[in-house]
């Protein structure tokens, strides 16, 4: 038979005390969390080919420049190998 080690709980009704952070840490997390960056300029090219708003769903948007990206990169990588 073998013997099993037997574990200790805690059975203590007082609550755990935490360390707080030091005033350096919280000034910095303070500087993290107020941190914003500013809004950039969108200054991509339009689609060459392409109506900017489209009457189709962003995922079947999304679906489309997929495959046409795919076709695109097949045709490339053919013709880099010829």
């Amino acid at each position: 038979m073998t013997q099993t080690p037997e574990q200790s709980v805690a059975t203590s009704d007082s609550p755990v005390a935490l360390p707080l952070p030091d005033s350096s840490a919280a000034s910095h997390w303070a500087f993290i969390n107020g941190w914003r960056v500013e809004p950039q300029f969108n200054d991509r090219a339009p689609a060459i080919g392409e109506v900017a708003s489209s009457a189709a769903s962003p995922s079947a948007a999304r679906s489309t420049a997929r495959r046409k990206h795919q076709a695109m990169f097949k045709q490339w990588s053919q013709d880099r190998h010829d």
